[in-house]
């Protein structure tokens, strides 16, 4: 069938990249040849150290010694994660449109998207992506989630790309070693990605240039009727009512209800949701 002038198809993917959906760039990046092949190429040489680095320290360390102090799978993997990582830079052609896609820290998300078993969904569902109204948020940020509703992806400022870049350490430590490896409890919302992309079209003068990351979607196949969006404060914290399908009320709004309508939980749950609660602020913290 025929297509408009910002739809564009390559031989090589099933993928169609569309100008007015930024995510379908990361989609056909994520599941083209040459990123997959890069990919692989850096995973059989983390995993050829990783295998040298474990053999050489079973050999220095004593047998009748056993370390108290076992590495986790991840931290073996990847000892120099950091700021300094170089991201993947990828460029590609489609008809009069130059498009790039530079991707951080390919290999950490690409582990943690498998350990969640979403690696493959992921790639599928951002080939297409709508417009979301965040209601509740002033960052002015753009938002937009994939249309099978699964993951939200967040416009960011360079501020917010510096900061992240700061902490991805401490942020894959802390899934992989103290989530995944632990199993301590979380409620933290996990990211999958963090890309820059762009295009241009020499034809229409058309461009486009973000940061953006992707985000899992909390309401994803769950029946949501209020939302709070709670910051601890009392100040200028109250919401009127908007007759959305989907109210986002604050702190006041909450405070003002709960005295006529409790929210009731089991025990084990209130403890499972205090204990992530505290692991994911003692997290927070340390990014100070």
């Amino acid at each position: 069938y025929p297509f408009s002038p910002n739809e564009h198809i390559f031989a090589d993917s099933n993928i169609l990249v569309r100008e007015d959906e930024p995510s379908s760039i990361i989609s056909y990046m994520l599941g083209s040849t040459f990123y997959n092949e890069k990919l692989q190429r850096k995973q059989e040489l983390r995993m050829s150290k990783a295998s040298n680095l474990f053999s050489n320290e079973s050999k220095e360390r004593p047998t009748e010694f056993p370390s108290n102090e076992t590495k986790s799978f991840f931290s073996e993997m990847f000892p120099e994660t950091d700021e300094a990582e170089r991201p993947w830079r990828f460029s590609f052609q489609g008809g009069s449109t130059s498009f790039t896609c530079k991707i951080y820290f390919a290999e950490q998300f690409d582990m943690l998207r498998k350990s969640c078993g979403c690696d493959e969904i992921f790639i599928s569902s951002l080939a297409r992506c709508n417009t979301y109204d965040a209601s509740g948020g002033k960052s002015g940020s753009i938002f937009l989630k994939t249309k099978d509703e699964r993951f939200l992806i967040k416009q960011i400022s360079k501020y917010e790309m510096d900061a992240f870049l700061g902490s991805a350490n401490k942020y894959f430590l802390y899934m992989f070693n103290e989530v995944f490896d632990k199993g301590i409890p979380t409620v933290l919302c996990k990211i999958f990605g963090l890309y820059r992309i762009g295009f241009y079209n020499n034809v229409s003068g058309k461009s486009m240039k973000m940061d953006i990351l992707v985000m899992e979607n909390l309401f994803y196949d769950t029946s949501v009727k209020r939302v709070y969006d709670l910051k601890g404060s009392m100040r200028n914290r109250y919401a009127e009512k908007t007759g959305k399908d989907v109210e986002v009320f604050l702190d006041e709004n909450l405070v003002e209800i709960i005295s006529k309508t409790p929210i009731y939980m089991r025990v084990d749950t209130k403890y499972n949701l205090s204990d992530s609660l505290y692991n994911d602020t003692q997290f927070l913290m340390s990014l100070d």
